[in-house]
């Protein structure tokens, strides 16, 4: 409901859960509004020296600070193979990534992530396939059994942070 084309004027064309769009661009942009529940949903902690806070209640706080982010994928079914059952999703490449100003979060690290700075400004990112490893996990051979490290579900970064807001 409620789409609008960002970019130009064309409009669509919508039948049930279909929309169709005419038009002799090769990019489109547009918004709109759905009830459905996201493919991919994220669940974010913030624990400073320890102690659980939400967002809000970290604001203005210093100390060591753990964020951790569990990504759930929704698009899951059961499938029967060779009599057995297995869980079986769409695969989403998902990035989790945060912007840490360089003069509030020092010392950040991240586990299996990727971390970028510069002067200002320092850039945390993993790139996730959130449900694989469920997926995958029983069907790898011990050749392939270290893939399972990177099939992401939940990654973290740490950081020493002065005067918290949430990146």
């Amino acid at each position: 409901t409620d789409i609008e084309n960002l970019k130009g004027s064309e409009t669509p064309q919508q039948e049930g859960d279909t929309l169709t769009w005419n038009s002799d661009e090769t990019a489109l942009y547009y918004s709109g509004s759905t009830e459905k529940q996201l493919p991919v949903t994220a669940d974010i902690t913030y624990q400073l020296d320890g102690q659980f806070y939400t967002a809000e209640e970290m604001t203005g706080k210093s100390g060591h600070l753990t964020v951790r982010v569990k990504l759930t994928n929704h698009e899951t079914e059961t499938a029967r193979i060779d009599g057995k059952d297995y869980k079986v999703c769409t695969p989403f490449a998902t990035v989790v990534s945060a912007v840490l100003p360089a003069d509030r979060f020092q010392n950040v690290t991240a586990q299996n992530g990727t971390l970028q700075t510069d002067s200002t400004n320092q850039l945390v990112a993993f790139v996730c396939l959130p449900g694989l490893k469920d997926c995958f996990g029983s069907l790898l051979t011990d050749q392939l059994a270290g893939i399972k490290d990177y099939l992401l579900d939940e990654v973290s970064f740490e950081a020493d942070v002065t005067n918290f807001s949430a990146p």
